[in-house]
């Protein structure tokens, strides 16, 4: 059976690791190709983008922190949660996710359903937000 492009490019990723040289010319083809998508155009610095497309990248740029930090609250959450519910003596190892398979996650079904729920709050509230000030000129401009 064939793989799924998931462990494909975690297969393809663990054995440009394990080869120094290999992982060095493929940075070094990513830099290139960078580079030549900075010198075309596709890609540009902030300073020389409009001010919607800045807008838009700091919005991402923020929401990607957000995130970022979050894991990590979660993450810590969870070590505390879980090292204050085993006692001393206990030889159980909480490890955070790694590229090894005996790696071990502890995240309890509850956490999990918080943070989905927080995620779909925040979410629907962002989206009715922007219908807010999308509207509020239109009803302005109708009385």
């Amino acid at each position: 059976m064939g793989l799924i492009v998931k462990e494909r490019q975690q297969r393809f990723r663990d054995n440009l690791k394990g080869d120094p040289d290999r992982l060095e010319a493929f940075k070094a083809k990513e830099r290139k190709r960078y580079h030549d998508y900075k010198e075309i155009g596709m890609v540009k610095p902030i300073n020389e983008m409009s001010e919607r497309s800045k807008r838009s990248k700091r919005r991402r740029w923020r929401l990607s922190k957000n995130k970022e930090r979050q894991r990590k609250k979660d993450i810590e959450n969870s070590t505390s949660i879980t090292s204050a519910n085993t006692n001393r003596n206990s030889t159980t190892t909480h490890m955070f996710p790694s590229k090894n398979p005996n790696s071990v996650v502890k995240i309890f079904k509850s956490q999990a359903t918080t943070k989905d729920a927080l995620d779909e709050f925040n979410k629907l509230q962002a989206d009715t937000s922007y219908m807010r000030r999308r509207k509020r000129p239109l009803l302005n401009d109708a009385k």
